[in-house]
């Protein structure tokens, strides 16, 4: 009887263990949206996540008359914290434009906080594309962000960028920005 009763005990606290486990939510998401960033793409982008670790292809081809330009971005992240509607992440950003495109270095907030003035940029510009008209940019960024929101999902990222890696090479700080949907 002693027996019995120990292997029920055995038995009891095993069942006992396996429910009290809990099973790791697996996060798995695909969204579809808008970005804009000098180092993540410029347009049209789609995310996916899976687990901790995600990817983020952006896109946007514009074609003026004979002219046709593009950026195409590629992003990976990696989750450092996450809540139901809040991400932290770190992430690693490369994007490739054609020449046209330059208009982002105009817009870029970290211009008005650096040594340049307006009018050397637009000398500066000038100067650089009148002597080599069909320069890319190869622009590169690590940093971290964050996710906001249950649907649509704000991302906002902030890093630091090797700009134009293959005509005029600067460092300088990025600030990157996301609207995307769940799908």
């Amino acid at each position: 009887m002693k027996k019995y009763t120990v292997i029920a005990i055995i038995l009891l606290s095993c069942i006992n263990l396996s429910f009290g486990q809990e099973k790791e939510k697996k996060l798995k998401r695909n969204m579809c949206g808008i970005n804009m960033g000098a180092t993540t793409g410029i347009g049209f982008s789609y995310k996916h996540w899976k687990d901790v670790f995600g990817v983020q292809i952006t896109g946007l081809p514009i074609k003026v008359d004979d002219d046709l330009d593009f950026s195409i971005g590629l992003t990976f992240f990696s989750t450092i914290k996450q809540r139901k509607y809040f991400n932290i992440f770190a992430y690693a950003g490369a994007n490739y434009m054609s020449s046209n495109f330059r208009f982002i270095f105009d817009m870029n907030p970290i211009y008005l906080f650096t040594n340049l003035k307006r009018e050397q940029q637009n000398t500066y510009y000038e100067t650089v594309h009148q002597s080599n008209y069909n320069a890319n940019y190869f622009n590169t960024s690590l940093g971290a962000g964050v996710e906001i929101g249950k649907n649509p999902i704000v991302t906002i990222m902030t890093g630091y960028a090797a700009l134009d890696l293959t005509e005029s090479f600067s460092l300088l700080p990025t600030i990157e920005v996301g609207l995307h949907f769940k799908i």
